[in-house]
């Protein structure tokens, strides 16, 4: 049969099909293709927060998928879950902002892979990066800046009230100024810190970095400061007497002394002062013979008041002021009998008392009063036959004033109280029951008003076993009555008395009958109440002063046949610490005349007279 053109292309058709047949091609076969890796979207996190990765895989030709997380830059973090598609880890601790990487890898059954990456963008916070003194720190040095360094500038302005430091107690610490320089701020407290405490620094949420950025949470610095020593004693001028030493919340320190001068055969008056560490020579502040009983007062910012007597033809109280940083000319006023009661406060009040004796019972309690500048004089009372004086005010100008009476046979038996509160003196008011005799009286007044007058009383002529101390608060606007200060107290003499600015109280006293080796007992009130007595030690002439922090530091003479030294103890929280060796000179016989005071912080001066080369002298010695 003859090949037609139609069958010739039937024939090229047919052929080609069973030619690819048998090469094996198949046009409708699925090519293989790798799987899809998808590591998600760019992620914003802050430092520290716990980060989830969010992966995805797929086949088009529906394989089973292995999957694989690596970190390909940034901060090293270790990352959970890293076969899985939704991986964790927490952002790294970071000063400035940084980008962490990762890629997520995909793998099907047949080993074909793919990747894809993402790129985690964490923020610093703001934060403190490092404080002096460290947390934890135990020994800070008192009187240092606490410093703290930032990651990024600060926003000076966001530093107003965020500032906090306070004692492990909860009593809050004023704090003077902060500078902040770039990334570094500066606290600088009010006052010197007290020793032997633990205090939080603590910076508020709301600090800012200059950029805005507020802290996360709020840093907290905790620290021990050290404990008190006290410096090497030191000696001044021979020839020992009566003195009286002070101390401001700076550590500022006068000391006045009462020395004879045997080449002229007189007393004279002398200071010392310590001013920024430096300690000045003594120099001779009396200008006539015939001076007793010096005193002074020094004011939280440095401010200075000392008197003294004079018993010569006109009797007086001299007045020395030191003010805006000089010493003035000393000045007079009529009154000269028990003018060492003497105060000034940091709003620029000073008070002196003096009584005015002329012999012929025309007594007159005279107080002297500086408002600013000018000195005004107010007759507290005119009695007859008054005799011991005693005066105590508070820092915020309120005082009292108290004295004793004789009744007309030579005994005293009444005690008066004056108050002064709103820049006025209230009329004296009798505070005790008449009673044969009285020694001992001392007083003491709070900001708030409150007060308190201790003394010793006997109800018979020369009976040694009747001495009792006593108290008398004023509460409230009144007087509550005079008490015992507790069975323990009987045949005790010589009471003392010290109180804080927010009224917490201390009694020390010498249980006996003005023996030698007395035990030395304390009653504290805290919070209203008042606590059983402690002794702390045995001796005589004791005396109390209290710190900020409430601790209590008690000094009194030891003498005995053997040795005469001071005696100090130191309590705190009911708990008291006693060295009643602190102060011994070459000759043990002849330490004498103690005189102790304390500034907020619990820095102490301490001052006595003891023999060294064979002459007396005066000491001198810190604790701080």
């Amino acid at each position: 049969m003859p090949f037609s053109k139609n069958n010739i292309g039937r024939i090229w058709v047919i052929f080609s099909i069973f030619i690819l047949s048998a090469c094996g091609g198949s046009s409708t076969e699925t090519q293989k293709l790798p799987p899809i890796a998808k590591a998600g979207e760019n992620i914003q996190i802050d430092e520290l927060l716990k980060v989830s990765l969010l992966g995805a895989g797929h086949s088009p030709d529906g394989a089973n998928l292995t999957y694989l997380w690596e970190q390909t830059a940034g901060v090293s973090v270790e990352l959970m879950g890293a076969t899985t598609l939704e991986p964790t880890f927490f952002a790294p601790d970071i000063q400035t902002n940084q980008v962490v990487t990762f890629r997520l890898t995909v793998t099907d059954s047949r080993a074909l892979s793919s990747n894809d990456s993402v790129d985690v963008n964490v923020r610093a916070l703001f934060k403190v990066m490092t404080s002096t003194p460290a947390d934890l720190t135990s020994d800070v040095d008192r009187i240092k800046p606490l410093v703290l360094t930032f990651n990024d500038p600060i926003d000076a302005a966001s530093v107003e009230s965020a500032i906090t430091l306070a004692t492990e107690s909860g009593l809050n610490w004023r704090i003077d100024k902060v500078n902040v320089n770039g990334k570094t701020l500066e606290v600088y407290p009010t006052q010197k810190l007290f020793g032997d405490t633990k205090y939080l620094l603590t910076i508020d949420e709301i600090v800012k970095s200059k950029d805005g950025v507020s802290l996360d949470d709020h840093f907290v610095v905790g620290f021990t400061t050290t404990l008190g020593q006290w410096q090497d004693p030191i000696y001044f001028w021979e020839d020992g007497g009566d003195s009286s030493t002070s101390i401001s919340d700076n550590g500022d320190i006068v000391s006045v002394h009462w020395s004879y001068n045997q080449f002229i055969s007189q007393y004279e008056i002398y200071m010392v002062e310590r001013r920024a560490g430096e300690w000045s020579s003594p120099r001779k502040i009396s200008t006539t013979p015939s001076v007793y009983s010096p005193d002074v007062a020094m004011s939280n910012n440095g401010d200075v008041i000392i008197t003294w007597e004079n018993w010569g033809d006109e009797k007086q109280t001299f007045v020395l002021e030191y003010v805006d940083g000089e010493w003035k000319s000393p000045w007079t006023f009529a009154g000269a009998r028990y003018p060492n009661t003497t105060a000034v406060n940091d709003d620029g009040y000073a008070v002196v008392a003096s009584l005015l004796n002329s012999g012929n019972g025309d007594d007159r309690i005279v107080v002297m009063e500086r408002n600013g500048s000018l000195w005004n004089e107010t007759n507290i009372a005119g009695l007859r036959g008054v005799r011991s004086l005693s005066m105590a005010t508070s820092d915020n100008g309120r005082a009292i004033v108290v004295w004793t009476q004789e009744r007309p046979t030579g005994q005293e038996y009444k005690i008066f109280a004056s108050i002064r509160s709103d820049d006025k003196w209230r009329e004296p008011t009798q505070i005790n029951g008449e009673v044969y005799q009285i020694s001992g009286i001392d007083a003491a007044i709070s900001d708030e008003g409150n007060a308190l007058v201790v003394w010793s009383r006997s109800n018979e002529k020369n009976a040694v076993g009747t001495w009792q101390a006593m108290r008398n608060e004023f509460l409230d606007g009144q007087w509550i009555g005079e008490v015992a200060f507790d069975e323990i107290s009987k045949q005790s003499v010589r009471p003392r008395v010290e109180m804080s600015n927010n009224g917490e109280t201390s009694l020390v006293w010498e249980q006996g009958a003005f023996g030698t080796d007395n035990p030395i007992a304390i009653s504290n009130k805290i919070a209203g109440n008042w606590s059983l007595p402690t002794v702390v030690g045995e001796g005589q002439y004791s005396d109390v002063v209290i710190a900020g922090n409430g601790e209590r530091v008690i000094v009194w003479d030891i003498r005995d046949a053997f040795e005469r030294r001071i005696g100090l103890a130191r309590c705190k929280e009911g708990t008291c610490n006693s060295n009643p060796t602190f102060a011994a000179s070459e000759n043990k016989h002849n330490v004498m005349w103690q005189e102790i005071a304390i500034n907020y912080s619990g820095d102490i001066s301490l001052v006595w007279d003891g023999v060294k080369s064979g002459n007396w002298h005066q000491f001198q010695s810190v604790i701080e």
